[in-house]
């Protein structure tokens, strides 16, 4: 109970009161340097639902992805704002040309996510892994074979081991089936491994370590996708849904893991951050100032957290494009494996996105928001329509993990619920990519396993 009350007393402070005190400030900054958009208002309006949410849900458990929308929303309505009028001088360049679309847009985001989390009130006291079936095998017939898969793609390209740790951004260009069969391989043989030192005759500790280990270096090799960019999101959530595992094999251990596990995560933020904006200006000497200049700044914060420069230009490409249903199949589909090579991917939003945001094709790094996404589709009415659809089944994922009853079942809702409950950050096609590279052949060797599991029975 103190722990939850610490915790209450936390988000009072941080999710209440400190909107209101950056709001005013970005109020008088917004006066000052006279901007042509009133972000001060979107502080103003967090704060306000945040109380509304904790008034109707102050007896409610806590759940996971409503945790995490409450944080995103947090940096992408209160932080931003603030960083926005801290460098406004600097970044006076980000005109945003539609500001009253983009607010609107904003704000019903805002809102809608909040009534859909007040709007949940069911209670679940479970555990993760509630009803975990001790003799559940990882390695069968089934995973073996994509483990001897996975060996021969090593032995093609053996450079995909060290790419994280090499400045080779976008100089991969994988095909999506061996992407598929690289990281379905890490997966099976990460949880494997966990599994084989859980039932080692050693200590404890020990045992944590090494797995800890094992954790780090399958995140590492994860967060890579097939263009060779570096996904920081694919490694939080892979070490989230590790250490939710290792909590389960070492309950007694639980502070242990947490303490390490806020290490990792800080050690994978830097290096990721490091990998993804590799200069070689940057040296030991001058690090907190790279970090303080290149990457806490509004125009990261923005591009990271679907800020409102980034909505602004999704507006640019609804009027200055047509977009009909057929570019919503593409956006689903281009980064499945077989399909995608039958389809135009010229048409997906994100590359029109980039050719607005750059007006050529020379890159294709900037995400377009998915209220952005939406907004391109459905127009301001629907503007929140994936964003509302994503937390509903972030919820309800985060449901069906808690309920799993090992490790593979596990894995699939997890990522299911992190991905979704992170989708205002992200796009559908960053969304379904996850999906048909990640998620899906972990569910169909699941799938295969419970069927074989029935044989065997019979």
């Amino acid at each position: 109970m103190k722990k939850i009350k610490s915790y209450q007393v936390f988000k009072i402070i941080v999710y209440i009161f400190l909107p209101i005190i950056i709001g005013f400030f970005c109020w008088g900054k917004n006066e000052a340097y006279e901007t042509n958009i009133a972000l001060y208002i979107l502080p103003f309006l967090y704060s306000l639902a945040t109380i509304i949410l904790e008034i109707v849900n102050r007896r409610q458990n806590i759940s996971l992805p409503k945790e995490i929308i409450k944080f995103v929303c947090f940096i992408r309505y209160v932080i931003i704002p603030f960083t926005y009028y801290m460098d406004f001088q600097n970044y006076n360049e980000f005109y945003i040309k539609n500001k009253d679309i983009v607010l609107q847009i904003m704000c019903i985001e805002l809102i809608s996510l909040y009534v859909v989390m007040a709007l949940y009130k069911k209670k679940d006291n479970s555990k993760y892994l509630s009803n975990y079936d001790e003799n559940y095998k990882i390695f069968n017939i089934f995973t073996v074979s994509i483990v001897c898969a996975f060996a021969v793609i090593l032995c093609m390209y053996p450079s995909l081991i060290f790419r994280v740790f090499t400045n080779v951004e976008g100089s991969f260009n994988l095909s999506s089936t061996v992407q598929l069969i690289y990281n379905f391989g890490i997966v099976i043989l990460n949880l494997g491994i966990l599994k084989f030192i859980k039932n080692l005759k050693t200590k404890e500790k020990i045992k944590i370590l090494i797995s800890m280990g094992i954790i780090l270096i399958s995140i590492l090799l994860l967060g890579v996708n097939q263009d060779g960019d570096i996904s920081r999101w694919t490694m939080l959530i892979n070490l989230v849904i590790n250490i939710i595992i290792l909590t389960k094999y070492y309950y007694r251990s639980k502070k242990i893991i947490g303490i390490i596990f806020s290490l990792i995560v800080v050690c994978v933020l830097v290096l990721g951050t490091f990998i993804k904006f590799n200069d070689d200006e940057v040296n030991s000497a001058n690090v907190y100032e790279y970090i303080t200049s290149e990457v806490i700044n509004y125009e990261t914060f923005d591009v990271y957290f679907a800020g409102p420069f980034q909505i602004d230009n999704a507006v640019e490409v609804r009027k200055n494009n047509e977009i009909d249903i057929t570019n919503l199949f593409v956006d689903i589909f281009a980064n499945c494996p077989i399909i995608n090579n039958y389809l135009d991917k010229s048409e997906t939003t994100p590359t029109l996105y980039n050719l607005e945001y750059y007006n050529s094709y020379i890159a294709k790094d900037k995400i377009c928001p998915l209220s952005g996404q939406a907004y391109i589709y459905f127009g301001i009415a629907l503007s929140s329509i994936f964003s509302i659809i994503s937390l509903c089944l972030a919820i309800k994922f985060n449901n069906l993990a808690i309920k799993s009853n090992n490790e593979f079942q596990l894995y699939v809702n997890m990522y299911l619920s992190l991905i979704l409950s992170l989708a205002t950050c992200l796009n559908i096609n960053i969304i379904f990519q996850t999906i048909w590279i990640s998620i899906l052949p972990i569910y169909i060797i699941y799938k295969l396993n419970i069927g074989l599991k029935r044989r065997s029975a019979e």
